[in-house]
């Protein structure tokens, strides 16, 4: 039950982040509301369609990096972190291999252990969204309310998108 349901959270994000842009031959698009713009576009304030995400670290040609941070060691949530991240990881490596990744970019995800401490788990945010350096488009499957929360001003900060907040 647990990897299907990792399957279909994973299958969503994909959605979330795969998909075309309303112009694919590199004219603009007008728009009245975010409806006219489809799925990962808004409509601009010059009415016309902008991608949602105006922040694309994490995304290169080659790949597409997610970030998790969550507790990987101890006994309280060690056990389902590890199988949220492993659920993850499976499916991301069938979709690589099977799809080629979303759009030819293969999909990666980087994990930092927190131990289910707030402020490690800002920390560990911060370190995977900020800086030149910055190796991920966005935060998915972090497990924990306190962690979860406090991980929310980090994403919103670097623009980020968080996924799936396991609470």
């Amino acid at each position: 039950m647990k990897n299907a349901m990792t399957f279909l959270l994973c299958g969503s994000l994909l959605g979330a982040i795969a998909c075309s842009p309303p112009d694919v031959d590199s004219t603009q698009w007008e728009c009245e509301t975010n409806l006219d713009c489809g799925s990962g576009w808004v409509c601009g304030n010059d009415s016309f369609c902008e991608r949602a995400y105006v922040n694309l670290h994490g995304i290169t040609d080659k790949k597409i990096t997610m970030g998790m941070t969550s507790d990987f060691l101890s006994d309280g949530g060690g056990p389902l972190s590890v199988d949220l991240r492993d659920g993850a990881l499976a499916y991301f490596e069938y979709h690589n291999q099977t799809k080629g990744g979303v759009h030819g970019r293969k999909l990666e995800l980087i994990t930092m252990d927190d131990g289910y401490d707030g402020s490690t788990a800002a920390e560990n945010a911060t370190t995977m969204l900020s800086g030149e350096n910055r190796s991920a488009f966005g935060l998915m499957l972090n497990l924990g309310t306190d962690t979860n929360k406090a991980i929310v001003p980090v994403v919103n900060e670097y623009k980020a998108l968080l996924w799936a907040p396991y609470t």
